[in-house]
């Protein structure tokens, strides 16, 4: 928790009976009693005002009150800023921005420190999102009083963020082919999850993984790849729009291409070497 004051000293200090008691005992204090100089004590004038000989410093006194003084907060616990209103502000403010995205989320907002005493604002307090922030994991938000003692208070917040997510129904090796019965719709906490989770089984059936997957994971684009339909050496159909018409050719792929890859392919037939896009498995679409 950070706190900023603008012409205002942070008052986190016991109450004024507390100040009074400190400032007598600084006084009546011996090791201070050369401050006060109704306290002199009698003697040798020369040293009465020099404790162990020091210099004197009795001209200090006005200095040392007011700094005590200074910390004592104001007599009335109403005069403070309640804590609970600050936690709501910065709590309703996020509410209203996550409304805009029509999420699923939960909130939890930092704690303040019980000792924490701000002047009580004048008008309403407000609060505001630094900039930067992302309105998922972990943040921070800004509540301020605008009103003549301004002052600004930064509270630690959490956000978690659920959607029904596409995971993996079982253990998948490495190379495996999804289908439906590999894939479970589940509902997470996205906020944790690496990549491009998927939210759509359609974008899973028929890709290919990288690598071995747990039971239960979460399957992101960054773990699927489009299988080959097309692999190098292969007897492939090529395909070319000529004047409105269709044609038709033999060719050899000369590359390995998943749908919508450029491969290079070859014509059988003029034995020209020419690049095509992969279309459907050994269908190539050329231009002629």
């Amino acid at each position: 928790m950070n706190v900023k004051f603008t012409n205002l000293n942070p008052t986190r200090t016991p109450g004024v009976g507390h100040c009074r008691a400190r400032l007598n005992c600084l006084i009546k204090n011996r090791s201070l009693k050369a401050l006060v100089p109704w306290q002199r004590a009698t003697g040798n004038a020369k040293n009465s005002w020099r404790p162990n000989g020091r210099k004197p410093f009795g001209y200090k006194l006005p200095i040392l009150m007011v700094a005590v003084l200074m910390t004592c907060p104001p007599a009335n616990a109403t005069d403070f800023q309640p804590l609970d209103a600050i936690k709501t502000t910065a709590h309703e403010f996020i509410v209203n921005e996550l409304k805009e995205r029509a999420v699923d989320s939960e909130i939890d907002v930092g704690k303040l420190d019980k000792r924490l005493r701000l002047p009580k604002c004048e008008g309403a307090i407000e609060a505001f999102s630094p900039p930067g922030n992302r309105l998922v994991g972990r943040i921070t938000v800004g509540v301020r009083c605008p009103g003549g003692h301004p002052w600004t208070v930064y509270l630690s917040m959490t956000i978690r963020i659920y959607e029904t997510v596409v995971t993996a129904a079982r253990p998948l090796a490495k190379g495996a082919i999804l289908g439906p019965a590999d894939i479970a719709m589940v509902r997470m906490e996205v906020s944790r999850l690496r990549g491009a989770y998927l939210v759509d089984r359609k974008q899973a059936i028929g890709k290919q993984t990288k690598r071995p997957l747990r039971a239960n994971a979460s399957i992101t684009n960054n773990l699927l790849v489009s299988p080959p339909l097309v692999r190098r050496g292969e007897r492939v159909t090529l395909l070319a729009n000529v004047a409105h018409l269709e044609v038709r050719m033999e060719g050899k792929a000369l590359m390995d291409g998943a749908r919508g890859d450029l491969i290079r392919v070859k014509n059988v037939k003029s034995n020209r070497i020419v690049e095509g896009r992969v279309k459907d498995t050994g269908l190539i679409t050329v231009r002629m």
